[in-house]
């Protein structure tokens, strides 16, 4: 049985979607569409790791049957997610960097290339923080509500995660560029490595 020191932690850095009202320049949606198949590149690369996706609040097992599943693998990607920008029409680039789409990490679920998807905060603790976020007056403000809570969140998370199930090796965390987990990591007895997805 591993102990919890030999798991590796690996921090995609992602651009992902930004929040609702805020309409990006064409060259950030190309740059979160970038980001976004490169995560889902490297995750394809590690079928053994377990993926816990920023901002998840259930963990997902299986593959989803639901509509939206449907509109994903039959209209808007019928050719799977590629794995070359160059190859994405625009409906799938708006898909991939619009907050109403979702993430390569969703995508690689539907299509079953990703079995299971964990979360990184519970439903409470994503509304508690919310609250604080709108009560902010400012950007900076809201920063200081949003940063250390979800990040130690999301360590929490991968911990019951492991403490479950002591075979796993290797996490990817997939989490905006802006976060650090490396004190994470050694408060937790990790090996943490940071990837560049931008």
């Amino acid at each position: 049985m591993n102990s919890v020191q030999t798991v590796k932690l690996t921090h995609l850095s992602q651009m992902h979607a930004l929040p609702l009202g805020v309409k990006p320049l064409p060259e950030i949606v190309e740059a979160i569409v970038n980001s976004q198949i490169k995560v889902a590149n490297y995750i394809t690369k590690h079928p053994e790791a377990f993926v816990f996706l920023e901002g998840l609040t259930e963990n997902w097992t299986g593959v989803p049957t639901d509509l939206m599943t449907h509109v994903v693998t039959k209209v808007i990607f019928p050719k799977g997610l590629p794995e070359d920008v160059a190859k994405l029409n625009s409906l799938q680039k708006d898909f991939l960097s619009n907050i109403d789409g979702e993430g390569s990490v969703r995508i690689l679920n539907r299509f079953g290339a990703l079995k299971s998807m964990y979360r990184t905060i519970s439903p409470e603790e994503n509304k508690i923080i919310h609250s604080k976020i709108v009560e902010a007056k400012t950007f900076e403000d809201a920063l200081i509500h949003i940063n250390e809570p979800r990040e130690r969140a999301a360590m929490e998370s991968i911990k019951a995660v492991l403490k479950d199930n002591p075979h796993i090796k290797e996490v990817i965390l997939v989490f905006g560029g802006g976060h650090d987990f490396s004190r994470f990591c050694n408060e937790f007895g990790f090996e943490h490595e940071k990837v560049n997805c931008h």
